[in-house]
């Protein structure tokens, strides 16, 4: 055994905090909750995901690769570095530098 427990999601579980600055109880407002998030083992680690994405009509600048992008999938928010390619005449994948 790991010796990790775990809950199901939708349970209600107290968390015990220690250590932290005395600013988090001067600030605290009740009125809003403090989201506690983790990542699960197998999304620490470095992946790769080919996807289609397309600009939507209203958004004026331009793409570029290697640029930072934010994805908001659920609850989650992650920021990536992508890489912009298209599938040539043999069938490979070459980088372009900027969205078409």
């Amino acid at each position: 055994s790991s010796g990790i427990n775990a809950e199901y999601g939708g349970a209600y579980v107290r968390i015990v905090l220690e250590k932290i600055p005395c600013q988090f109880a001067e600030y605290f407002d009740p009125r809003y909750p403090v989201i506690v998030g983790g990542l699960m083992n197998n999304e620490e680690n470095l992946g790769l995901v080919q996807v289609r994405i397309k600009k939507h009509r209203w958004h004026k600048k331009i793409l570029k690769s290697q640029d930072p992008l934010i994805f908001s999938l659920g609850w989650r928010r992650f920021q990536s570095v992508v890489v912009y390619s298209v599938l040539d005449l043999n069938n490979r994948n070459r980088m372009i530098k900027y969205t078409p």
